[in-house]
């Protein structure tokens, strides 16, 4: 025995072997659990994807179904930031800087402000989405 199975007495043993065996179940019933929401996820994704082409080819922008609506609206948001993008946006601005004679701090701070400009200014993706309403 380890000191501290010595340290522990068996009603506490018991306590604890009941809450390690519940918790043990809980995790495993999230895990079920979220697997069984993924998978509810994509269909409703899969069904998002045909209302939503419904929807335009019909010119139809909102649908009311049983006193619950569904809206069609245009989403806009920014392209992901990612190490490439970076990349090449920073030896963009490194070679347009070059060009300049200018102190090496003030350099620095040009090419972030440009850095900082670029990315307020990226590309732009547009996205549909369905808006639940209920009555």
């Amino acid at each position: 025995m380890t000191e501290l199975e010595n340290d522990i007495s068996s009603v506490d043993k018991e306590v604890l072997q009941t809450n390690v065996s519940k918790f043990l179940d809980l995790q495993n019933q999230i895990k079920t659990k979220q697997k069984d929401i993924k998978i509810l996820r994509e269909l409703k994704k899969n069904l998002e994807v045909q209302i939503i082409k419904f929807m335009n080819d019909k010119n139809i922008p909102q649908l009311d179904f049983n006193g619950e609506k569904l809206k069609l609206q245009t989403r806009f948001s920014k392209k992901n930031i990612n190490d490439k993008w970076l990349e090449t946006k920073f030896e963009n601005l490194m070679t347009d800087a070059g060009d300049e004679v200018i102190g090496y701090d003030a350099a620095i701070k040009d090419i972030f402000d440009k850095i900082k400009s670029e990315m307020s200014n990226r590309e732009t993706k547009k996205s549909q989405v369905l808006k639940y309403q209920s009555s």
